[in-house]
């Protein structure tokens, strides 16, 4: 009840939460933030490409966000397998920073790699499925909210 507006990335629950989806030109009018995979790139195994198949991710040590384990966990299990999770956390700056450090291989939005890090990491766009996630204004269904914040959500509750 302290926060009228949160901007957040789903899954989030839309039970609890009245949501208006961000719409990002610099997505490619897809809106949608697609996953890559980032590590050194000794985790790659040779592959060239800028892309890796999900498929390819099978029993390498994944380094996940915990609000995207469920997601991602759901796309590996279509393709066959259970995705190694070394490491779990509840920052996207860890979860860089250990891939870096050659921990493993972090899963995160393409967004979340706006630091360059030169040739220490290499990132491929995860594809065959091509994992993505959407940014959204959200606010609490249970509570009423201010003038301002309603007129904020207005700003970007433009029907298409």
């Amino acid at each position: 009840g302290e926060v009228d507006l949160g901007i957040i990335r789903e899954p989030f629950n839309t039970n609890t939460y009245n949501s208006v989806l961000l719409k990002d030109s610099n997505l490619g009018g897809e809106d949608a933030d697609a996953f890559v995979a980032v590590a050194q790139p000794s985790f790659f195994g040779g592959i060239e490409s800028d892309t890796i198949a999900l498929s390819e991710l099978k029993n390498k040590p994944l380094i996940l966000h915990r609000r995207y384990k469920d997601m991602i966990t759901n796309y590996c299990r279509q393709k066959g397998f259970s995705p190694n999770v070394i490491c779990q956390n509840g920052e996207l700056a860890s979860s860089l920073s250990w891939a870096e450090a050659g921990i493993g291989i972090a899963l995160v939005a393409n967004s979340a790699t706006v630091q360059s890090y030169g040739d220490r990491v290499q990132i491929k766009m995860i594809t065959n499925p091509t994992i993505a996630s959407q940014a959204y204004i959200v606010w609490d269904k249970s509570h009423n909210i201010s003038n301002l914040a309603k007129q904020f959500i207005e700003l970007f509750n433009i029907p298409e």
